[in-house]
């Protein structure tokens, strides 16, 4: 904003000096650059499975240039960023799925519990 003003009041009196006979030349000119935001990954796991299966790994691909700004590579940077905090794990959730444990870590696991549980129990003679 303040370049644009400093632009108008440099031109108004480039015209100014014209108008009163002088020769002058606004050289002055916009820049228009526009910055684009880079590109961002999000790794994660399938959130909310039960304890008999585990979550899937999904990646979530935000591609370069998704976002753009005319003020600085940061705020294109940021607005990818804030993308990634929003909809990264959410996307994950959607297209991940949970994979069931096999059943025979179970099995051992349920056996290892009750044989730990049977060596505290008295014997029964």
């Amino acid at each position: 904003m303040r370049k644009s003003i400093d632009l108008l009041l440099l031109c108004t009196a480039f015209l100014l000096l014209f108008l009163l006979g002088f020769v002058a030349v606004c050289c002055a000119q916009s820049k228009d650059t526009t910055y684009q935001s880079g590109e961002v990954f999000y790794h994660g796991v399938t959130e909310g499975c039960p304890c008999t299966s585990k979550g899937s790994e999904v990646t979530y691909h935000i591609p370069k240039g998704k976002y753009t700004s005319k003020v600085n590579q940061e705020q294109a940077d940021s607005l990818a960023m804030m993308d990634y905090i929003r909809n990264g794990q959410l996307y994950v959730n959607g297209k991940g799925y949970c994979i069931p444990i096999k059943k025979k870590l179970v099995r051992f696991a349920i056996l290892r519990i009750e044989v730990a549980v049977s060596k505290l129990l008295p014997d029964k003679k």
